[in-house]
């Protein structure tokens, strides 16, 4: 299968690391080189990936550089939108069975010449137990972790919102997998709230998505179907590592409004295990096989300040179980 991503670039300035560079025919003013920071990277199932085209920079003559990215080989990365064309964001697959590599070609060219360079991204599948979500690493039955966020003018309506399964950036809610330091919590996911905006201006809301269906990005994608589920539970384990407000609110949404009841409790400094029976949620309004979001988990709506919390041993419970 061969993805292609192309991207058209006006000047950049930056320095290069690792890649591969390619004899012009052309002279040595126009040539042009395509480097990149890392040419093998290993990653898991459900995981943003970056590739990293931008030491190419320092080396390009001509203010007039095409960039191109696309996959070579292995089964198919969903492509995410990117500001910058000399990178390529990834998100792995999510139902891989064994491990897998995904193959990238990177080639750069301003017309007169021509150069490729190629990288690797290493996807080991999680291996857990049937049920589990995450436990040191997201289950390839279930999506990646992901996010929504929306800013709103006071009193206003939505300013801006987007969904997110990149972790990091510039927004209200950041999180990754990180090693907790407890012995019985090794790897576990740390979500970040930032505090809102002191002039009360604007309002910054977002959740963390813990339970999401495989296509979670994708448009009209397959929803979650919880249904062998039904009797049974959803249990989590949370501490609050700092914050003003140890109030957290967990819901089931099945595509805004239908969305369960809100499922109020506090989170303390010493891990705790929230348990929520999935009967509970159908009954408030979830509609179980058409599940959007399985759980997510924020701070109040509108009253969401500076905190930091962790999650772990996400999973589901059947009846009887």
């Amino acid at each position: 299968m061969n993805t292609w991503v192309m991207y058209a670039l006006f000047l950049g300035a930056a320095s290069g690391l690792v890649g591969c560079a390619r004899e012009s025919a052309h002279e040595e003013e126009s040539t042009v080189f395509a480097l990149l920071t890392d040419s093998e990277i290993e990653a898991n199932n459900s995981q943003y990936v970056e590739l990293d085209g931008s030491p190419s920079h320092a080396h390009l003559p001509s203010s007039n550089v095409v960039f191109e990215w696309m996959q070579t080989s292995g089964p198919a990365a969903l492509v995410l939108e990117s500001e910058d064309v000399s990178k390529l964001s990834i998100l792995t697959p999510t139902n891989i069975t064994q491990a897998t590599t995904l193959t990238f070609e990177l080639t750069v060219t301003d017309g007169e010449s021509t150069d490729v360079a190629e990288v690797n991204v290493f996807v080991t599948p999680c291996e857990v137990s049937e049920g589990v979500v995450f436990d040191e690493c997201l289950s390839t039955d279930f999506g990646p972790f992901g996010s929504y966020e929306r800013k709103e003018p006071v009193p206003e309506e939505v300013f801006e919102d987007g969904v997110f399964v990149n972790g990091q950036g510039d927004r209200h809610l950041t999180w990754e997998i990180v090693d907790s330091g407890d012995t019985n919590h090794d790897k576990v996911l740390r979500a970040h709230f930032s505090a809102n905006d002191p002039f009360e201006e604007f309002n910054d809301n977002a959740w963390m998505g813990l339970l999401l269906p495989q296509e979670f990005l994708v448009e009209g994608g397959q929803r979650l179907d919880l249904t062998e589920y039904i009797g049974g539970l959803i249990q989590f384990d949370v501490r609050m590592l700092s914050g003003e407000n140890p109030r957290l609110e967990a819901a089931a949404e099945c595509g805004w409004p239908c969305t369960s009841e809100i499922i109020v409790f506090d989170a303390t400094y010493e891990w705790q295990t929230i348990t929520i029976a999935i009967d509970d949620l159908i009954e408030s309004g979830a509609e179980i096989d058409q599940l959007t979001v399985g759980l997510l988990v924020r701070p109040p709506w509108n009253q969401q300040q500076v905190g930091v919390f962790e999650f772990d041993n996400i999973q589901l419970v059947k009846s009887g179980g």
